[in-house]
């Protein structure tokens, strides 16, 4: 189920159970609901981050990955790739070696809109 399905279902949940003067029926459906959108949320995110950096692509490709700076004591999501044998930071700063604990295939952005033809 999708996320926008699982907060309208969500919503008209919560809209049952306030209309319902708290059956045991909608209660047992509701925590059931509730049970499962929690599942979901957590399996969703949690299934996009890869904890197993030796299966990263090492060949230069940008990919999403969060990181600390080697003197760092915590981190953050960056978009990195792996070059001469060290993983590297790529933003609006020179790139800066990091050590990254986990990715995912870098996030597809939306294609910029063709320029108007001159005239």
């Amino acid at each position: 189920m999708d996320t926008t399905r699982m907060a309208e279902e969500l919503a008209k949940g919560i809209q049952n159970l306030i209309e319902s003067a708290y059956s045991a029926h909608v209660i047992a459906d509701w925590t059931a609901l509730i049970a499962t959108a929690l599942e979901a949320a957590a399996n969703s995110e949690q299934s996009k981050w890869n904890t197993d950096m030796s299966a990263a692509p090492k060949d230069g490709t940008i990919i999403n990955v969060v990181a600390r700076y080697p003197m760092a004591t915590a981190g953050s999501p960056t978009y990195s790739g792996y070059y001469e044998g060290r993983w590297y930071e790529y933003s609006k700063n020179p790139p800066a070696v990091v050590i990254p604990w986990a990715w995912r295939p870098r996030d597809e952005w939306p294609q910029e809109p063709a320029a108007p033809a001159a005239e």
